[in-house]
């Protein structure tokens, strides 16, 4: 099963997603790259509005693409998880 998290090149740390992420050694890990693409998508989404003048949010003039709002730093990481065990789950309890 893949696996995926943003993380910063530069520090080594994953996202927590959302608009304004933390970062930590563990972060979030979305299960399609779909997803973790959301999860860029909507940062890029709240820096525009940060960076919008009244016009822009009226739409009388072009916003930056949303791809030049995400820093150069950023990669998703892809993890491969590979069952190791099976338990029986009534023995667990």
């Amino acid at each position: 099963m893949k696996q995926y998290k943003i993380m910063d090149k530069n520090t080594g740390l994953y996202s927590s997603g959302g608009y304004e992420p933390n970062w930590s050694n563990k972060g979030k890990t979305y299960n399609t790259i779909g997803q973790a693409t959301s999860a860029i998508k909507l940062y890029a989404r709240g820096q525009r509005r940060k960076r919008a003048t009244p016009w822009v949010v009226m739409g009388f003039s072009s916003a930056p693409p949303m791809n030049s709002l995400v820093p150069d730093n950023w990669v998703v990481v892809e993890f491969q998880t590979t069952p190791i065990k099976e338990h029986v789950a009534k023995d667990l309890i």
